[in-house]
């Protein structure tokens, strides 16, 4: 998938015109990808280029600083999971203030139809587009027929009893309900961040861990969790925005068990920030200047304070034990996961 990071003219053939797929889709969950198999539907039916058009973060981290919404993916993750879906081109706009104030029929006449030519626009029921969230897909629609080109409003998708949204599935995964946070996604609750220096402690207690990079994303309650992992090769952080032109998924390792750990580390007193480590079953190797997957299943027990390390040694052997035996009775986690 080719990555264009500014809006610069886009000259496709004659014969390949562009379909262009416009959302935030943080976490690409049904809805998601709903409306990009709609942009590769349509894109093979004329034989366009499918396409689709995406911000690096959330929108509202720069309008409203803090009300921050704490992301599903990271910029790295969102390209790889749109690269799935069979987008060809990803516009990943830098959504800065100077962006937020383009009046929404600049943002059609001068951006879609002057730089990009678009033969077709798909947007979902509820988007909004333009300076104050002026633009709604009624807009869109009136825009389509004047300037000459196809549009579709993607209806809403519904799973497990309501409607699929990104911050249905925040909240979902900040409660601790993962399963319906699968529901959503239609896939395990995953992120991709790099593996980072950490001080050490897990080594020292014979369970040497890989600290992850989480800073930003939505995570579950304190805990230990079973967890599906896999390191990238070449992925050592996400997708910045200098002079991208492609992107690489990288080279994925195989799937791994492991036991993550996420809180604050409360046997060690001084710590009071929030850390991610995950100790990797049946593994040794460094992991350092890699990026690693992790696939979120149920938590098997909140975070606790131990009186001294060998009390914590003792209770990681009992995780272990039963992140095995989980393992070992969920046949279907490989199957169920994201290719």
């Amino acid at each position: 998938m080719e990555i264009r990071t500014a809006l610069d003219p886009f000259r496709p053939a004659a014969k390949r015109p562009l379909v262009l797929g416009i959302g935030n889709f943080d976490g690409l969950h049904r809805g998601h990808r709903a409306l990009l198999e709609q942009v590769t539907a349509s894109a093979r039916g004329c034989r366009g280029i499918p396409a689709a058009m995406t911000f690096p973060g959330h929108p509202q981290g720069v309008l409203h600083p803090r009300k921050r919404p704490k992301l599903l993916s990271t910029v790295r993750h969102k390209m790889a999971l749109i690269a799935e879906t069979g987008i060809e081109v990803c516009f990943l706009v830098p959504f800065t203030r100077e962006f937020s104030k383009i009046e929404a029929r600049d943002f059609v006449a001068d951006i879609l139809v002057k730089k990009l030519r678009v033969r077709d626009v798909v947007l979902g029921f509820n988007a909004r587009f333009g300076r104050g969230r002026e633009g709604d897909a009624a807009m869109m629609a009136g825009f389509s027929r004047e300037f000459g080109f196809g549009f579709r409003a993607m209806p809403p998708v519904e799973a497990g009893g309501g409607l699929v949204s990104s911050s249905r599935i925040r909240e979902a995964i900040r409660d601790g309900r993962l399963d319906e946070a699968q529901e959503c996604l239609g896939r395990p609750y995953s992120f991709v961040v790099p593996v980072v220096h950490g001080d050490g402690r897990g080594k020292g207690l014979g369970y040497p861990t890989a600290n992850l990079d989480v800073g930003g994303l939505e995570m579950p309650p304190e805990g230990v969790y079973p967890v599906l992992v896999r390191t990238i090769e070449g992925a050592d952080g996400p997708v910045g925005l200098k002079a991208v032109e492609t992107f690489e998924a990288g080279h994925p390792g195989p799937w791994l068990l492991g036991a993550l750990n996420y809180g604050r580390r409360p046997t060690f007193k001084h710590d009071d920030k929030f850390c991610a480590e995950v100790f990797i079953l049946d593994f040794q190797g460094d992991l350092y200047g890699r990026a690693m997957e992790a696939v979120l299943y149920p938590r098997i027990r909140g975070e606790m304070a131990f009186p001294d390390a060998g009390a914590l040694k003792r209770q990681i052997a009992e995780d272990i034990l039963k992140i095995r035996r989980f393992f070992d009775s969920t046949k279907n986690c490989f199957t169920s996961l994201v290719k």
